[in-house]
């Protein structure tokens, strides 16, 4: 199996470069050596690889589940990007979040039940792969890594909760910078953004979804960042110009981007 490219040797914000595999060996992922993930015992981590089922690479625009399926995998995203979204009956799609190297996603309150979204590619991504009964295996011999994915379901309430505040109380302009800045600044705790640039592939229906606003509005509102000196999307590359007068506008913090387990 290919082994990881070390973080120093990717060009993070370069669209077009390789998508890298998960390494063999667990204890030498990359992203475990970042502080934004906690670190896991040395027995946890050989527990971990014990319960992955494999690897998969899927092209862009790739379902990787819908909603509905029955829940058998959980799968953490080592490479590329990712959404989870709700798509209802007329249509209209509402992104719930953007998932980047290190998330884990698939995980159900109730792991009998019909999964409640759907997941898809933005990128070519590579992912690990867990059953959901080895996932509940692994809790149960690591106690403390079961101790640790409740704080991670906490971290991820958190988020929802700092997301939910930015759709329904906050301006269109605010919930643009606010994404924007917290897109980065993920990407900063990864080792993948530095000197206001970071990699960003989303369309702007993307963002769009997840800011419950109109393509049209999205556009206005980038154009208008850019003219401000404020921010800028340009073929692939998020460019944050002024981080602190746009973290001042839009009221972000980051409070709610604390470090979290892996699995």
């Amino acid at each position: 199996m290919e082994e990881a490219l070390p973080l120093r040797d990717v060009d993070w914000t370069d669209p077009r470069r390789l998508i890298a595999s998960p390494p063999t060996h667990c204890a030498s992922c990359p992203l475990r050596a970042l502080d934004h993930f906690k670190e896991a015992t040395k027995g946890a981590v050989t527990e971990i690889e014990g319960a992955r089922l494999g690897v998969r690479r899927l092209p862009p625009d790739t379902t990787v589940y819908a909603e509905r399926d029955p829940p058998s995998l959980v799968f953490t995203l080592f490479d590329g990007w990712a959404l989870r979204f709700k798509l209802l009956e007329n249509g209209k799609r509402q992104i719930l979040n953007v998932l980047l190297p290190g998330d884990t996603f698939g995980v159900q309150p109730d792991m009998t039940s019909e999964l409640d979204h759907t997941a898809e590619t933005v990128t070519e991504v590579s992912l690990c792969v867990f059953k959901q009964e080895s996932v509940m295996q692994l809790f149960q011999s690591q106690p403390t890594y079961g101790w640790q994915l409740s704080w991670m379901l906490a971290h991820e309430q958190s988020a929802m909760n700092e997301h939910l505040t930015n759709i329904g109380r906050r301006t269109a302009f605010e919930r643009l910078g606010f994404f924007l800045l917290e897109t980065y600044s993920r990407m900063e705790r990864r080792d993948a953004a530095g000197n206001g640039v970071c990699e960003f592939p989303l369309r702007q229906i993307d963002v769009a979804d997840v800011l419950s606003l109109s393509p049209e509005t999205v556009n206005r509102l980038l154009a208008q960042m850019s003219r401000d000196g404020l921010a800028r999307v340009s073929h692939g590359r998020l460019y944050i110009l002024d981080r602190n007068r746009l973290t001042e506008t839009c009221h972000f913090h980051e409070r709610f981007l604390s470090p979290k387990p892996l699995l």
